[in-house]
């Protein structure tokens, strides 16, 4: 006759403990993929062209967009820039698909299909227009989104043939919030 284990109860709270541990690891692991995949990102600025908003370096959470549309305000990140050795960059959404934009480097105002932008997040008037014909009004393609650096006078963004309008697909998501420098954290 064979003879039957003999366990306490002790042992068998422990075995239960174990599988309980390695369920929540394994249920954790599959939630921060999931959620990092297809929710949001960590994204570190790069430059200072989103100044005084983003600094060089801060870390912000991008919700990507897998519902919602990006709106004008938003700060987004666009993919595939055309910069070298930038395949990113983070910019502010100016205009949508049909709007018109107008830059006055004299005034330093940019103008959204005839009326004044109020940009209070701005670090200064907007001298520059990069490859832009002064006084030219650029009406931005449907499905595409005209983008600007907060920092305008030293931010390469849709005023430039080499990123132009940027197409729906090449935005990644919004920014949120800034993480990281703590002193730093708000929201965007």
């Amino acid at each position: 006759m064979s003879k039957l284990i003999k366990t306490n109860k002790k042992d068998d709270k422990i075995i239960v403990l174990l599988f309980e541990w390695i369920e929540v690891i394994i249920l954790s692991t599959v939630s921060v993929f999931f959620i990092t995949t297809f929710l949001f990102k960590h994204v570190t600025v790069s430059g200072d062209s989103m100044l005084p908003t983003l600094k060089n370096e801060d870390r912000v959470i991008l919700a990507k967009y897998v519902v919602t549309s990006p709106r004008v305000g938003d700060i987004v990140v666009v993919t595939n820039s055309g910069i070298p050795g930038h395949d990113n960059l983070i910019k502010r959404i100016i205009a949508v698909g049909g709007q018109k934009v107008k830059v006055d480097p004299k005034k330093g105002e940019v103008y959204v299909d005839g009326i004044l932008e109020k940009a209070t997040y701005t670090k200064e008037p907007t001298k520059t227009i990069e490859d832009m014909i002064p006084d030219q009004e650029i009406t931005v393609p449907l499905g595409c989104f005209f983008v600007m650096g907060d920092n305008r006078n030293h931010s390469t963004d849709s005023r430039s043939k080499i990123i132009g309008c940027v197409e729906r697909k090449k935005v990644l998501g919004k920014a949120l919030v800034v993480i990281f420098p703590f002193d730093r954290w708000s929201l965007l």
